[in-house]
């Protein structure tokens, strides 16, 4: 199933921003297939993806691009910075929402660990009127002499 539009293009805005912070100037960036490549085995995308996720920052103008004679040359514009800003501080949120606070670990602490002594507890007793009770062994040989009646 390829991934959505959508996703690529959030990648593709990150890869983007990173050279835009190696390199600013998109005179002197390295081409888009340069930064871009990586993008197809780390995500298993193809160039038809990329190509689609272009058209979709391009129509959203949250890329800028230059036609160098060495292959076209394409960074983040401020738009596509500000937007890619506001989903690392959405995914951010909901990282923080997901996480347990301290409160909820104790209290499930406080559940858990007194029903694994109990079960403990239980076992442990339960088996223990079980087990069967060590008597002398019976000899057969009495010291004792014969009687016959």
């Amino acid at each position: 199933m390829a991934p959505s539009v959508e996703n690529v293009s959030i990648w593709v805005l990150e890869a983007l921003e990173d050279e835009w912070r190696c390199e600013p100037d998109l005179t002197k960036c390295r081409t888009a297939s340069q930064v871009l490549g990586p993008l197809k085995p780390g995500h298993q995308i193809e160039d038809a993806d990329i190509t689609r996720a272009l058209h979709f920052l391009i129509q959203k103008r949250y890329i800028k691009a230059l036609n160098r004679p060495n292959g076209q040359a394409i960074l983040p514009s401020e738009d596509g910075l500000a937007m890619l800003s506001r989903i690392k501080f959405a995914r951010t949120e909901e990282r923080e929402t997901k996480r347990w606070t301290r409160t909820q670990k104790i209290a499930v602490a406080a559940i858990v660990v007194p029903v694994i002594l109990a079960f403990v507890g239980w076992v442990l007793f339960s088996h223990a009127g079980s087990r069967p009770v060590k008597q002398p062994p019976v000899s057969s040989q009495t010291n004792s002499p014969k009687r016959t009646p």
